[in-house]
């Protein structure tokens, strides 16, 4: 397939926190939807053709273990895990004039469930040829984020967030062939089974106001998401690449 053309992709999650710091559970649900058109040269005896290409992903996570660590002194270059049980090292003095208080982490650890669907079509004059696809799966989702202020008087933020999947489902393949005047032919098979790793890192800066108790938080990243061997089977191999920018907002209570 070709490249796919810029798309507004939407994410919603929502969740609800535990007293005591406690942790929290949230659910989430994101959809991942692109096309393309690309020039296919040699496709038939008549020469050039056009590919087209669509894409649709649904993304469904439940983090039912979820936790958020808050430390104004906060964190070493080497972080010593095992030192401080249960705070993850986040003792430590900052460096001085490097970094300054608080510094958030959140790491979270759940469930992920996806549909995927793609087809892709190639059109000529005399020839059009169809690839179609379908996967249902489900595996674990589990990520880290990391917050540190910046060192100026704006309530800036260094974001960080690094977040990864495994996802073992079963596909559906279908491939076709028609000639214009002449013969089609088709096949395909079904419930086929695939394991899909997954890995999202994103980078930015947030913007956290005292609106009135730091309850809202705007966050600009660049984002660079992939998802490996779609469709791997003994003729057919994918990968689906997203990158681009981030805007999230968010309302804590």
């Amino acid at each position: 397939p070709g490249g796919m053309n810029w798309n507004f992709m939407p994410k919603i999650e929502i969740g609800y926190r535990f007293e005591h710091g406690l942790g929290d559970i949230r659910g989430a649900y994101r959809y991942i939807g692109a096309s393309g058109t690309d020039p296919l040269p040699g496709f038939d005896s008549a020469g050039h053709a056009t590919l087209f290409t669509n894409i649709r992903l649904d993304v469904f996570d439940l983090d039912c273990l979820g936790s958020l660590e808050l430390n104004p002194e906060g964190m070493p270059l080497i972080m010593p895990f095992l030192l401080v049980p249960g705070r993850l090292g986040l003792g430590k003095a900052l460096a001085p004039g490097h970094l300054v208080p608080p510094l958030e982490m959140r790491w979270f650890f759940g469930a992920r469930y996806v549909n995927f669907t793609y087809e892709s079509v190639g059109r000529g004059d005399l020839l059009q040829e169809r690839v179609g696809y379908h996967l249902l799966g489900a595996g674990l989702h589990f990520g880290i984020d990391l917050n540190q202020r910046l060192p100026c008087e704006r309530p800036l933020f260094l974001h960080t967030r690094a977040e990864g999947s495994g996802i073992f489902g079963l596909q559906s393949q279908s491939f076709s062939r028609a000639v214009a005047g002449g013969p089609s032919a088709g096949g395909g098979f079904a419930h086929d089974g695939v394991g899909i790793p997954s890995v999202n890192l994103e980078l930015g800066i947030a913007w956290v106001p005292n609106w009135p108790n730091r309850d809202t938080r705007l966050t600009l990243a660049y984002q660079y998401e992939e998802w490996f061997s779609w469709s791997q089977t003994d003729v057919s191999h994918a990968d689906l690449i997203l990158n681009g920018m981030l805007l999230r907002g968010e309302c804590k209570f």
